[in-house]
């Protein structure tokens, strides 16, 4: 607003002016008005000559005698013209005022209709500001929301530049949110992931399958190790997000499974009790062998050689792979789908592990007993005494 007024006393070569937004807010404006001046003008708003501005919309001229201050050092007296001029909406209602002061000159009817006509640019230009301004605050309402989720969030152009982050996503990646924003094409981003991740060759063609559509994504999410600024896990996910039937842009969802994947660590402790628990009274008491493996290849080549009579499945197995690879190629395959699949897990997707075809969903941690029932009960549907596979971590 200061260039609207600056160059409006300029253009009409007032000795002074001022511009007032007429909101709650009260914004303003002067050039050549002093500090003191401008609060005594803001303080009698509701009343005097900006009455006479609401309610007629029209402009007006007050003819004054001027102040000592605005003689300055001419002895004689002098007249001050001020002239008000009122800024109207599309809806024709009074925003804000102008207000221009001349001493010794008044203002023709000729500058009066320029600066009404002055004043619908102004008007104009007002309507852009308060539409920037709604636009700051919202966008400023968007990010405090996503700064108030606990996962990072990272938004991606659909050439994968970074639109918008989350403090989360800074946290995690140990990056400031301009660095982000500003300097995070997708080459640079691959750059920074190829510095902070244990496994980036596995990571970034994942990014690139969701984001860029360059190749397919093999499943809905991945997790994997970030190395710094501080060592966690974090499982990645992305969401397409659409506007009017056309994809615009990738949400990436970054959770931190750090605690999750720690106790799937712990149970590594747990070998020994484990064994004693599954395979001793599994084995000598209900005539079960147990079979434990690693790594998704090996459990799907051992179930495809074994034909167990049950599989207890975790979701994240040694190599960083996910188990649901191997239920969902168990349910592709007609020899191997019937087989009831147990899933020991420390993420809560019941929904999908049914939906896939599972048996019994263990939530960790729980007691050994926990999954020694949920195992019979899988298996007493088929009356067997066998062999089954369990993951070599439980």
């Amino acid at each position: 607003m200061s260039s609207i007024i600056s160059n409006t006393v300029e253009i009409m070569e007032a000795d002074k002016g001022v511009i007032v937004l007429l909101d709650a807010d009260r914004g303003c404006a002067s050039f050549g008005i002093s500090r003191q001046g401008l609060d005594q003008l803001l303080q009698g708003i509701e009343d005097g000559p900006f009455v006479r501005i609401k309610e007629t919309g029209l402009p007006f001229v007050v003819n004054r005698e001027s102040t000592v201050g605005e003689r300055g050092f001419h002895p004689a007296p002098s007249r001050t013209y001020e002239l008000y001029l009122p800024v109207l909406d599309s809806h024709r209602e009074v925003v804000a005022c102008i207000i221009l002061a001349r001493i010794d000159r008044r203002f023709s009817e000729h500058e009066q209709h320029i600066l009404i006509g002055m004043a619908k640019q102004v008007s104009l230009a007002l309507d852009k500001l308060a539409m920037f301004e709604e636009t700051k605050r919202q966008r400023q309402i968007t990010q405090e929301m996503l700064d108030s989720v606990q996962e990072g969030i990272q938004l991606l152009s659909l050439n994968g530049g970074t639109i918008q982050v989350n403090s989360t996503f800074c946290e995690l990646l140990g990056c400031n949110r301009e660095q982000a924003v500003s300097d995070f094409d997708i080459e640079a981003f691959f750059a920074h992931l190829q510095s902070c991740t244990a496994e980036p060759n596995r990571l970034i063609p994942y990014i690139k399958a969701v984001a860029l559509g360059e190749g397919d994504a093999q499943e809905d999410s991945i997790v994997f190790e970030l190395t710094s600024p501080v060592k966690r896990y974090i499982q990645l996910y992305a969401e397409p997000l659409y506007r009017n039937q056309r994809k615009w842009s990738t949400l990436l969802v970054y959770r931190d499974i750090t605690k999750e994947y720690e106790i799937d660590q712990m149970k590594s402790e747990f070998v020994s009790t484990v064994s004693h628990e599954l395979r001793t009274p599994l084995a000598s008491v209900l005539g079960f062998a147990v079979y434990p493996f690693s790594t998704a290849q090996e459990a799907l080549d051992a179930i495809y050689r074994l034909r167990p009579d049950a599989v207890v499945l975790d979701l994240i197995l040694q190599d960083g792979e996910s188990g649901w690879k191997v239920i969902e190629a168990m349910q592709e395959n007609p020899e191997l789908k019937t087989i009831p699949i147990v899933i020991s897990s420390a993420f809560e997707e019941k929904k999908k592990a049914f939906d896939l075809g599972a048996k019994g969903y263990l939530l960790k941690p729980y007691h050994p007993d926990t999954l020694s029932k949920a195992i019979l009960l899988a298996v007493t549907s088929h009356e067997s005494a066998g062999q089954i596979l369990i993951p070599d971590q439980l």
